[in-house]
């Protein structure tokens, strides 16, 4: 899972590289073998109640139905999610997202002026959070469902403090 170089400046390192937690990616995850089993127990009731005739069109429908919904409540979370990268640098920390169309962020490090964390209950027991990220140039950075979010907000002070001492 290594971050372009292209992307980096020269003196620049990656010390932090990852995807949103996986949980983002859970009811996805979940919700194939639900539609799939929907779409065999359509098939079945279709070859169960209706006439020859009709059997094949409606084979064809709840496939296609299938494939639509598949694409958009699995595949398409899950495209999103691999697409989406948290990186922090020595320099900066960049946020780069989008499956046809990217988005980037970037926030260099010595503008940063506050790290916060915050973490639900369900976060807690799956080990992510929310981190927010301040700046003096830019609007807060709200990076949700982020794995060790605690961790990633004591790199990134570490790293500030760095660049200052």
């Amino acid at each position: 899972m290594a971050y372009p170089d292209r992307l980096l400046h020269d003196d620049e390192m990656v010390l932090w590289h990852r995807h949103p937690h996986w949980r983002r990616v859970a009811g996805p995850a979940l919700g194939l073998p639900l539609l799939t089993l929907a779409a065999g127990v359509g098939i079945g009731l279709i070859e169960r109640y209706t006439t020859r005739d009709w059997q094949l069109a409606l084979y064809g429908l709840v496939g296609a139905a299938w494939l639509i919904v598949v694409w958009w409540r699995c595949a398409w979370p899950w495209l999103a999610w691999r697409r989406t990268h948290f990186v922090l640098t020595n320099q900066r920390l960049l946020v780069r997202e989008g499956v046809l169309s990217r988005r980037g962020i970037e926030i260099d490090l010595r503008d940063v002026s506050d790290v916060s964390c915050r973490r639900s209950m369900a976060e807690r027991l799956t080990g992510s959070g929310t981190l927010v990220v301040r700046s003096a140039t830019a609007p807060p950075l709200v990076c949700g469902a982020m794995a060790q979010a605690g961790a990633v907000q004591a790199m990134i002070e570490a790293e500030v403090d760095a660049l200052y001492h």
